[in-house]
């Protein structure tokens, strides 16, 4: 048997760990955009934006221009990391 001496410097070993994560496929994205589409579903409910109605929902504006920019990506999937818009925080009326 031989037995030969390696020598390793640190960053040989540490510089590539933990591996990259995969990007996600254009699929991943489109079922990641379709779950958050249907989590603001409710927001086009008609009870929910109607100002007759107390509480209603405040900035649905908001709510929409999301949905705008998320379905964007369950329509045209593309691979690779986004960077997903931030949903909106509920503003309600008031019940007084």
């Amino acid at each position: 048997l031989e037995f030969r001496r390696v020598l390793f410097r640190s960053e040989d070993i540490t510089s590539n760990w933990p591996p990259a994560p995969t990007p996600p496929t254009a699929e991943q994205n489109k079922n990641t955009a379709i779950t958050l589409l249907s989590k603001t579903d409710w927001v086009n409910e008609p009870d929910v934006y109607n100002p007759s109605n107390t509480p209603h929902l405040q900035n649905r504006q908001e709510f929409l221009d999301y949905r705008l920019a998320v379905r964007q990506y369950a329509v045209n999937p593309i691979a690779g990391n986004i960077d997903w818009p931030t949903l909106p925080s509920e503003q309600w009326s008031s019940l007084e």
